[in-house]
């Protein structure tokens, strides 16, 4: 067991604080959007519609997995209604981002009459590290922590029980899902087959997630049942869509 001490604030000048978890969100989105944006340039995408789907994408991940966290915590924002508007403290449950983000971006690009698949492809690999950096955010805030365990690596904060760092984990999942994707999309098939990338994110993401979700902390246990449903019909989902355009790739 290792103690650990969270960094919540990282700069405070007067009464002006800048918070760890903030910031590095804020960077996560920055850096995938910076890369987004360089990468519809390379492949001459509409940049204004690019521009104007990273925008609404983001603000809509953002409260989405604002939204998905106080209910997976309703018990105590129940008791403490008014802390569900501290997002500074942190708090997010990343794949209702993913669920909300999608979402808006299907609507955008369905009202725009541009292929969502397409644009789907350009996003996908770089949401992972997005995510990815933003859960430093959680680590030196200290949220979105694992349940109890005993082993070495485990981390005790303010004498509470030494718990799973699933912020890291969540960390690293990203990252290796983000060097996958980079990977993946230069192959023949992903090349050709206009949604392989999204759907190999949406794989990815919910098979990693699953292995993780055991490991994590809920104040309302059972929300774990919404969290396992939710990702098992994304690996059905993207299944389902690859054997489908396996199958006619092969065909061809």
């Amino acid at each position: 067991m290792l103690i650990y001490e969270p960094v919540k604030v990282l700069v405070q000048i007067g009464p002006v604080k800048i918070f760890a978890w903030g910031l590095m969100v804020a960077i996560g989105f920055l850096t995938a959007s910076f890369l987004i944006l360089k990468e519809a340039e390379r492949k001459k995408f509409n940049k204004d519609r690019v521009v104007n789907l990273i925008v609404y994408s983001i603000i809509s991940a953002f409260v989405g997995s604002r939204i998905v966290f106080v209910l997976a915590e309703l018990p105590y924002y129940l008791q403490y209604p008014l802390d569900i508007f501290k997002i500074w403290d942190g708090g997010v449950v990343s794949y209702g981002g993913v669920i909300f983000g999608v979402l808006t971006a299907y609507l955008y690009l369905k009202a725009k009459k541009e292929s969502f698949l397409k644009y789907g492809d350009l996003l996908a690999p770089f949401i992972p590290l997005g995510f990815a950096i933003g859960r430093i955010g959680c680590f030196l805030n200290w949220c979105c922590y694992g349940a109890a365990s005993s082993l070495p690596w485990a981390l005790s904060v303010a004498g509470d029980v030494a718990r799973h760092p699933t912020q890291l984990y969540l960390l690293i999942i990203n990252l290796v899902i983000f060097a996958i994707l980079v990977k993946l999309r230069d192959r023949k098939f992903f090349k050709k087959t206009v949604g392989s990338v999204f759907f190999a994110y949406l794989l990815l993401y919910s098979v990693f997630r699953l292995l993780i979700e055991p490991l994590r902390q809920y104040h309302a246990p059972e929300f774990h049942g919404i969290a396992y449903l939710v990702l098992t019909l994304g690996v059905i989902i993207s299944v389902v869509f690859f054997i489908i355009k396996r199958k006619r790739y092969k065909n061809k």
